[in-house]
């Protein structure tokens, strides 16, 4: 699959953020919860100290502690209720009521008592269904009434009260009579508390007492506390309370107790820590936070991912397969361009658009390309002058092979012709023949060396800055004698020029064009050398009078062992000086050439000037 990386990295990173995603569904789904409670939990104990603290500032001022109550409630969402020892509110203004001609039961024995006695409310406020209730009986004093109570050191702690509806009588048969009349009677309990003196009548530390009186006075405020507004809080007051009194009050079930309860189907958390002042005194601050938020809200965070994942996971797959062509996209190019090096093709490069690992790998690439191209084309350059020295060698070979042929053949004859005594006269002849065809076999023997060593394409030469004219002088000198032998004109219309040259070679270039030049120019003839300056150039020319050559053999006389006349084989030369002057040229990087005119042949080349 052409793009199966770009598959791969989209599933892997589709996956990896799906997992992440899934994880944190799943975490807050599992842990969120607990997370919030625990948190939940220390910021209610911080809160909590930082009350008891303010509040020990306060003390005995109600108005400060409703400050610091409502303050608790709106920056913690909690309330807070602070009990004395007794587990009576902290407050001012309690609710109570007075008592007078009553009667006192104990252990089914009555004793009269025509003082007032003040029986506090507290413990009754969350047996009335409303602070309009508890504020009617101010409606019955001078009612009888019977309370059921507790006697625990010097406290009272009601947990029943029977109230006539009819006017008071102070005979205690009366009153007597009077509560035993269900249908005029109201009737009160704190369930808690009942409860558990039906549990424990026989606890020695406790003295159940009944009063029988008649209500002389209430008090009941306007205004409900904060605390009393709340009937959750004052169901877990009301339980804290009973146990305060069955229990010991240094139990831990009493005091630095952190639990959690549902009510009503929804939770709630419940601190209830104590703080022991120097004079003995001994407060509960009773914290309450219902954590019904973090219910809900974990109920409508499930819903929200249903939603929400379902919108993340289509960017996830969008995000996703963009980020996977982003980053493999690079990495293809890469790819294809690395098989087309592994094919030899060397010629697209990889455009780099980036600073990071990809790019310089990129960069890495295009210079590893470049190198092996270079390398490759220098290894194949290598070849071909490998080849080419290959082939100049069976050239060689064969050429000598072809060249040695005739001279071999001369001198064999003209040794049969001595060994067998035939023509004695002439046996100085046929070794001048011989003499001729050894030095005509060194000859060639030479040239063939040096064209072999000119082809190998190895062989280099140093130009230097030379005068022509001394070079054109210096050649005529050395073949002034063969101008004489057929009496030759030389017409030199040279000027003084400094060129790039290797006056050696040059100078062998010359030589061979003049010596061809007198081979095929007639006695008596004329051969003219000249030089033209052409910009930054100079033609050098070698004209002959003689026959012409046909046009499609003048190409071809560069070749080497090449002679225009296939019938005549010229006594002189190894057919090899065109050949050698051709390459020597050629390492001059010269233009050469030849053409016919209209009095024979001209041959000439060209050479760069030194710019003065």
């Amino acid at each position: 699959m052409k793009n199966r990386i770009v598959v791969k990295l989209f599933l892997l990173t589709s996956l990896l953020c799906i997992f992440i995603l899934s994880g944190v569904f799943f975490g807050q789904s599992l842990f969120f919860e607990k997370y919030y409670i625990k948190n939940k939990e220390e910021n209610l104990i911080e809160a909590t100290q930082n009350f008891k603290e303010m509040y020990a500032g306060s003390e005995g001022n109600e108005e400060q502690l409703v400050n610091l109550q409502q303050s608790f409630l709106n920056q913690n969402n909690a309330w807070i209720s602070v009990l004395n020892e007794e587990g009576y509110v902290e407050t001012n203004d309690q609710a109570s009521m007075e008592i007078e001609n009553f009667y006192i039961s104990e252990n089914e024995e009555y004793d009269y008592n025509n003082d007032t006695v003040s029986i506090p409310l507290m413990y009754m406020e969350n047996a009335f269904n409303n602070n309009e209730q508890l504020s009617s009986l101010s409606e019955y004093v001078n009612h009888q009434i019977e309370v059921h109570g507790i006697q625990k050191g010097e406290d009272y702690y009601p947990y029943e009260i029977i109230l006539s509806k009819d006017e008071s009588s102070t005979e205690l048969n009366t009153i007597r009579s009077s509560i035993d009349v269900i249908d005029n009677i109201l009737y009160w309990k704190n369930d808690d508390l009942l409860e558990k003196v039906k549990q424990d009548e026989n606890n020695d530390q406790l003295l159940y007492k009944n009063l029988y009186g008649v209500i002389k006075d209430t008090n009941i405020p306007e205004t409900p506390s904060q605390t009393s507004s709340n009937q959750t809080l004052l169901d877990q007051l009301r339980e804290f309370q009973s146990h305060l009194i069955f229990e010991d009050s240094n139990d831990d079930l009493i005091s630095d107790t952190i639990a959690n309860f549902d009510k009503d189907g929804v939770s709630y958390k419940l601190i209830v820590d104590s703080d022991s002042q120097a004079d003995r005194k001994v407060n509960y601050f009773v914290t309450l936070s219902s954590l019904q938020p973090i219910d809900e809200a974990s109920g409508l965070l499930q819903e929200y991912y249903l939603y929400v994942s379902a919108v993340v996971l289509f960017l996830v797959l969008l995000v996703s397969f963009y980020y996977s062509k982003k980053i493999t996209k690079p990495l293809i190019t890469i790819n294809n361009t690395a098989k087309k090096m592994a094919n030899l093709d060397f010629k697209e490069e990889i455009v780099v658009k980036s600073g990071d690992e990809i790019g310089q790998l990129s960069e890495s690439i295009n210079t590893l390309s470049e190198n092996l191209k270079i390398h490759i084309d220098q290894l194949n350059q290598d070849i071909e002058k490998e080849k080419q020295l290959e082939k100049v060698r069976k050239e060689f070979i064969a050429g000598v092979s072809h060249e040695l042929k005739t001279p071999l053949s001369v001198m064999k004859s003209c040794i049969s012709i001595i060994e067998d005594g035939v023509a004695e006269e002439k046996k100085d002849y046929y070794f001048e023949a011989m003499q001729s065809e050894v030095d005509r076999m060194d000859q060639l023997i030479v040239d063939m060396l040096e064209l072999a060593k000119f082809e190998s394409g190895t062989y280099t030469l140093a130009l230097e800055e030379h005068e022509l004219s001394d070079i054109v002088h210096n050649v005529c000198n050395q073949l002034f004698i063969e101008l004489q032998k057929k009496d030759l004109q030389l017409i030199l219309n040279v000027v003084p020029i400094k060129v790039w040259a290797h006056s050696n070679r040059i100078a062998q270039v010359l030589t061979n064009f003049l010596t061809n030049a007198i081979q095929h120019t007639p006695r008596s003839g004329r051969i003219t050398i000249s030089t033209l300056k052409e910009n930054n150039r100079v033609r050098i020319s070698v004209e002959n009078e003689g026959d012409t050559i046909q046009v499609d053999q003048l190409h071809k006389l560069w070749d080497r062992f090449y002679q225009e006349d296939k019938t005549h084989r010229s006594k002189e030369g190894s057919g090899l000086g065109l050949a050698i002057s051709k390459n020597i040229l050629e390492l001059h990087h010269s233009q050469y050439g030849v053409t016919n005119t209209n009095h024979g042949v001209c041959f000439y080349f060209y050479l760069n000037v030194v710019e003065e």
